[in-house]
C-alpha cells in the first residue's frame, strides 16, 4: 500500500534539510527516512521535485566530484521562516484547540506531548490510510482519553 504525503509537506522538509547544510539527492532521502522514522521518499519522488524546487528558484545545484550537491537560495531561506512560522502556529492551534475541549491545562499534559506529538504526525504525514482511518483513530484516542479522565 502506497502512503500518502500531503502536498507541500515533503518540499517543506527538503528545505528545512537543506537548511542545516549542502547534500545530494541520496543525503536528503537518508534525512527524511531518518527524521521521519518511518519514510523513504523514493528517488523518482525527490529529484524532479529538487529539478522544480529549483526553477522556482528556492534551491540552487551544483557539481561536486560528479556529485550533484543542492543548497537553498535566499528566497528557499526565507520559505523556510515561512513554513517554520506556519509549524509553530499550527503546532498552538492544535494544542490550544487540544486543551480546550477536554478541559485539561498545557502543564499537566505537557510530559505527554511526546505521544501526542507521534499522533499527530501519524495524521499530518498521511500515514494513516484514509480519512475515515483518521476520524476512527482520533475517535478512538477520544474515548480512551475521556476515560481516563473520568477515573
Amino acid at each position: 500500500m502506497k502512503k500518502i504525503v500531503f502536498r507541500g509537506f515533503l518540499k517543506a522538509m527538503i528545505l528545512a534539510i537543506l537548511n542545516k547544510r549542502r547534500m545530494h539527492g541520496y543525503e536528503i532521502i537518508k534525512e527524511i527516512e531518518k527524521r521521519t522514522k518511518f519514510w523513504k521518499p523514493s528517488p523518482g519522488t525527490i529529484y524532479p521535485l529538487l529539478r522544480k524546487m529549483e526553477k522556482e528558484g528556492l534551491v540552487k545545484s551544483s557539481k561536486k566530484d560528479k556529485i550533484i550537491v543542492y543548497s537553498l537560495t535566499k528566497k528557499g531561506k526565507s520559505k523556510v521562516i515561512k513554513f517554520e512560522k506556519l509549524r509553530k502556529e499550527i503546532k498552538e492551534k492544535f494544542l490550544e484547540g487540544f486543551e480546550r475541549e477536554i478541559g485539561i491545562k498545557y502543564r499537566k499534559i505537557k510530559k505527554h506531548r511526546g505521544l501526542l506529538k507521534s499522533h499527530f504526525k501519524l495524521i499530518l504525514f498521511g500515514l494513516i490510510k484514509n480519512e475515515k482511518e483518521i476520524v476512527k483513530e482520533i475517535k478512538t484516542f477520544d474515548r480512551k482519553l475521556k476515560k481516563l479522565l473520568k477515573s
